[in-house]
């Protein structure tokens, strides 16, 4: 890495040494430091992806996780232009619970 021509700090509390700690050991990484190093870089990759309008934030269930990593292609086939809107009629039909089965 090269050297900074002015060095800069950075001020830390306790708490967030604590939590960057705890990442730290969840993420097997090599100290705090590291942690932040990570962390720095991912909300990086993230923001200037989502800039360009390439990705979003996302929250899912494990399982949905484990579906879109267990079957890559099929996703990418539902991200094709057109196919959600043409399924969308489909599936909403499929969830929609009928009055008299909700009571």
């Amino acid at each position: 890495m090269a050297e900074d021509k002015f060095p800069h700090k950075v001020g830390l509390s306790d708490e967030c040494k604590k939590d960057l700690e705890r990442a730290a050991a969840l993420a097997n990484l090599e100290g705090w430091t590291h942690a932040l190093e990570v962390g720095t870089e991912m909300v990086k990759i993230g923001a200037e992806a989502y800039v360009k309008g390439k990705t979003g934030v996302v929250f899912c269930t494990p399982e949905l996780e484990s579906s879109i990593e267990n079957n890559p292609e099929f996703f990418e086939a539902l991200c094709q232009e057109g196919v959600i809107e043409w399924l969308t009629p489909f599936v909403l039909g499929k969830s929609t619970i009928p009055p008299e089965e909700n009571q």
